[in-house]
C-alpha cells in the first residue's frame, strides 16, 4: 500500500516550469539566442513573404551521480532568403550609385527602441526611388522656357497649374502696369477747403460723404454702393476702398486755453498767460486784463453780531464774511475786477474763430491768492464749429453728406 501511495503523489506533483528553467540555463544565454533568432526569422519572413522555422533541441543523458543529468541544447533557424534588391545609378556624367533608402528596423530585433517615432524612418523603398527618378526625368524632358506674356489693363492676371503638386497659383502683374486697374487707396487732409477741392475732383455717382462728430472726421467714399436707375435692380456694388478723410486738427491756441480751463494758479502765472495771449482777448481789452492780473488785490472782512432776547433767554448770533477784489492801478485809481472776459478762439485749424466767455475765478486762502478762469461751455462752441464745417462741405460737393460712421472696405471673403 505504501508503494502505491508514493506513485500517486508523484503523478499529482506539477511538472517544472520550462520558461523559468530556460531563463537560468547557461546563465540565460540559451534564452537570448532564441530571442535573437526569432527576431531575425520574423523580419526575413515579412521581407520575403516566405515561410521559415525555428528549432530548439535539448539532448539529455544521465549522470552517474544520483539526481543529476547532462544537458546539451541547440538553436537552429531556417531563415528564408529573398532576392537581392534593385539599385539605382546615374550614368551622366560618369557612373555613380544613387543613395539607397534606409530600411526600418523590425520591433523584435535586439536593442530596438519601442518608443521610436515613425518620422525617424524613410518610407521610400527601392521601387519608390525608381518611380521618383523616372518622374523627375519625365518633367525635365517636358520642361520648356517660360513664354512671354503681354500685360495690359484687361490681361494682367495670370493663372497657371504648378506641375509638382498640381496646384493652381494666381500671379497678379498689376504692379507692372502703367496705371492700376481701378482707383483705390486712402488720403487724409486737415483743411476743410482742401477736402472740398479733392472730393469735387474725384466724386462720381457712387460717392457718399460721412460726417462723424465723435471723431471729428468727414470721410468721402468714392466707390460706395450706388444706384442703377432701375427700380427692380439691386444696385451697383462698390469695394469701398477708395476714400478721402478730413481729420480736423485742434488749434494750438484752443488747446492751450482748454488745458488751463478751471485751474487756479499764482498771480504771476496768470499775468504771464494773459500777456502771451493778449491778441485773443476781446473784452475788456488785453491791457485792462493784464493790469487786473498784475495788480489784483483781495480783502476779506467779517462782521459778528450777538442778540439776546430778555423774555425767553434765546441767543441769536450772526457771522457775515465778505471778500472784495479790486485793482489798484498806478496813476489810474482803483476799479472793480470784472466777473468775466471774452476771448476769440478757433476750435479747429482752418475754421473761423468763435467768441467764448471766460469767467474769472480766484480764491483767497490764508493770505495766498490763487487766480484763473473757467470757459463757459466750450463743447458747444466746438460742436457748432464742426457743424459749420459739415455745412461747408455739403455746399461744395454734389454727393449727399450723412451723419454717422463711414462703412468699412470690403474684401473677397465678404
Amino acid at each position: 500500500m505504501s508503494d502505491e501511495k508514493s506513485i500517486e503523489d508523484a503523478s499529482e506533483k506539477p511538472p517544472p516550469d520550462f520558461a523559468a528553467f530556460l531563463a537560468t540555463l547557461n546563465k540565460g544565454r540559451s534564452n537570448r539566442d532564441l530571442s535573437e533568432k526569432l527576431a531575425t526569422l520574423v523580419e526575413a519572413i515579412e521581407e520575403t513573404g516566405k515561410q521559415g522555422s525555428l528549432t530548439y533541441t535539448i539532448k539529455i543523458k544521465p549522470q552517474k551521480a544520483g539526481g543529476m543529468v547532462i544537458l546539451t541544447d541547440e538553436v537552429r533557424a531556417s531563415v528564408p532568403r529573398g532576392e537581392r534588391p534593385e539599385a539605382v545609378a546615374f550614368h551622366r556624367p560618369g557612373l555613380r550609385a544613387a543613395p539607397q533608402p534606409r530600411r526600418p528596423t523590425h520591433p523584435l530585433r535586439r536593442g530596438h527602441r519601442r518608443d521610436r517615432q515613425v518620422s525617424d524612418f524613410d518610407p521610400l523603398d527601392a521601387t519608390n526611388a525608381i518611380e521618383a527618378v523616372a518622374e523627375l526625368a519625365h518633367r525635365a524632358a517636358a520642361a520648356e522656357a517660360p513664354a512671354s506674356h503681354t500685360i495690359d489693363q484687361d490681361d494682367s492676371l495670370v493663372v497657371r497649374v504648378v506641375p509638382n503638386d498640381q496646384t493652381i497659383r494666381t500671379v497678379d502683374l498689376e504692379r507692372y502696369l502703367e496705371q492700376p486697374r481701378r482707383p483705390r487707396g486712402d488720403v487724409t487732409v486737415h483743411d476743410p477747403a482742401d477736402f472740398c477741392t479733392y472730393v469735387t475732383r474725384l466724386e462720381g455717382t457712387q460717392t457718399s460723404v460721412w460726417a462723424n462728430e465723435d471723431t471729428g472726421t468727414v470721410t468721402a467714399l468714392f466707390n460706395d454702393h450706388g444706384e442703377t436707375g432701375d427700380e427692380d435692380a439691386e444696385g451697383l456694388a462698390g469695394w469701398r476702398d477708395h476714400t478721402a478723410t478730413l481729420r480736423l486738427k485742434v488749434d494750438r491756441d484752443w488747446a492751450a486755453w482748454a488745458e488751463r480751463d478751471g485751474k487756479l494758479g499764482s498771480q504771476e502765472w496768470f499775468a504771464e498767460f494773459l500777456e502771451d495771449n493778449a491778441r485773443l482777448i476781446v473784452e475788456p481789452d488785453a491791457a485792462t486784463m493784464y493790469e487786473v492780473a498784475r495788480s489784483f488785490q483781495a480783502r476779506s472782512s467779517a462782521d459778528f453780531s450777538r442778540v439776546v432776547r430778555v423774555d425767553n433767554g434765546d441767543v441769536q448770533m450772526t457771522w457775515n464774511e465778505q471778500t472784495d477784489a479790486k485793482v489798484n492801478s498806478l496813476g489810474k485809481g482803483t476799479f472793480e475786477v470784472p466777473a468775466s472776459f471774452t476771448v476769440r478762439l478757433a476750435p479747429f485749424v482752418g475754421t473761423p474763430m468763435q467768441q467764448l466767455t471766460a469767467r474769472l475765478r480766484w480764491r483767497l486762502r490764508e493770505g495766498n491768492l490763487a487766480i484763473g478762469y473757467a470757459l463757459l461751455r466750450p463743447d458747444l462752441v466746438a460742436r457748432e464749429a464742426f457743424q459749420d464745417v459739415v455745412a461747408t462741405v455739403a455746399g461744395a460737393v454734389n454727393s449727399p453728406v450723412l451723419l454717422g460712421v463711414a462703412p468699412k472696405p470690403l474684401n473677397a471673403a465678404q
